[in-house]
């Protein structure tokens, strides 16, 4: 980026709607939520391991298509925040070149109402300069069956079991909201998503991941995981030594 965003706190329709549609998706999701002695047995499992189909490596990335542009966002977390992108095209406006916009997974998540996830996966579906890839929220929210992985956010040991609770709640709600907005074509565009790309972007290569360059849920870019270590950092996450983990 050229010069720094500038953001305004708005208040607007989607955003009253949030606040009074708040206790009835507590109401939802809790309905939803795995039993406790579900979440005991299961937690420990999924923060382990992730299936086959997660695994990436060096060879998904030589296999990758490939995205030729001048100008690149890659647009990470967006977690079906509207108002973020807009505030992202908007900025994209003001480009002399228009920048290609990659998604890279997990732009869904808090959109779990029906036409809030048709509205955000159409416009990113359709719009001819966005460019999707999976993240693991897009996986597990669209499979035709559960996997049995809850959000598939494959979290380290040292996340608490609170956030991989909510975390699954979340996106049961939005699978619900996905079957809901009844659109085949959206639900197939998201099942068909790479997970990968490379970007060439003024000469030079760059590899487009979700989570990391072995899985599609890995941690291994996490700022908390990088060399050299953050101490103050890792202590607040209550990561440990880097050599224990």
């Amino acid at each position: 980026l050229h010069k720094p965003t500038h953001c305004t706190n708005r208040r607007t329709a989607q955003t009253d709607a949030l606040q009074q549609a708040a206790p009835d998706f507590r109401r939802r999701t809790a309905q939803t939520a795995p039993r406790e002695h579900d979440i005991a047995k299961s937690t420990s499992h999924r923060m382990a391991s992730c299936p086959l189909s997660y695994r990436l490596g060096a060879r998904a990335l030589r296999a990758a298509q490939t995205v030729q542009c001048q100008t690149l966002y890659a647009v990470g977390g967006l977690y079906g925040n509207m108002h973020a992108l807009s505030a992202i095209r908007e900025r994209a406006a003001q480009e002399l070149t228009p920048p290609t916009l990659i998604f890279n997974g997990d732009f869904n998540f808090f959109n779990c109402e029906p036409s809030w996830w048709h509205d955000l996966n159409r416009d990113i579906m359709r719009s001819p300069r966005h460019i999707a890839t999976a993240g693991n929220v897009e996986v597990e929210s669209s499979a035709i069956a559960p996997s049995g992985l809850g959000c598939g956010c494959g979290y380290p040991a040292y996340v608490s079991t609170g956030v991989v609770e909510r975390s699954d709640r979340i996106v049961a709600a939005l699978r619900a909201a996905a079957a809901a907005a009844a659109a085949p074509e959206l639900l197939g565009w998201l099942r068909a998503l790479p997970l990968a790309l490379v970007a060439e972007v003024g000469g030079r290569r760059v590899g487009i991941v979700h989570g990391d360059v072995e899985s599609l849920a890995g941690w291994g870019l996490g700022v908390e995981a990088m060399s050299p270590p953050d101490a103050p950092l890792r202590a607040a996450l209550g990561c440990g030594d880097p050599a224990s983990q």
